[in-house]
């Protein structure tokens, strides 16, 4: 069985029986993508490539979170990360990437944080930088003030 490059869907080979569990975790990975989840997270999170998609915030924190993208990431990944609780919200690289906002890129395996109740960005993995030859995390859109470090 094969594996689609950007969602990890499986594709069951030709003829083969029992598509039922690969089509059943498809419609997962496919449900997380599409389906606009808001998930609330109060500890650190190491975020998955099938919450491709989801809207993560930090709704009910007590203290800092901290998001951890995925070690090998592939194009196309997408995630927003909101600020509810008074709380630090840190967005963590990780495999050696970068996250970079216009022409200010964090160190590798860098951050974007922020601790203003409302704040939102939302980033997108563009895959290897011909720049600097390191995967990079591309802010798509922000608001409020967020820090890169």
């Amino acid at each position: 069985m094969s594996i689609t490059p950007n969602l990890g869907l499986a594709l069951p080979s030709h003829g083969s029986t029992n598509w039922d569990l690969p089509l059943n975790g498809n419609f997962t990975i496919l449900d997380g993508v599409v389906g606009g989840n808001v998930i609330p997270r109060t500890i650190n999170y190491s975020v998955l490539a099938n919450n491709s998609g989801a809207f993560f915030t930090n709704t009910g924190a007590v203290g800092e979170v901290d998001f951890i993208l995925p070690i090998s990431p592939t194009s196309g990944l997408k995630f927003s990360f909101c600020v509810d609780a008074l709380f630090l919200v840190k967005v963590i690289a990780t495999g050696g990437a970068k996250i970079r906002y216009l022409n200010i890129a964090s160190g590798v395996n860098g951050n974007i944080a922020s601790s203003s109740q409302g704040n939102i960005v939302s980033i997108i993995c563009i895959g290897v930088s011909s720049t600097d030859s390191v995967i990079e995390w591309l802010v798509s859109s922000m608001t409020g003030a967020w820090v890169i470090t």
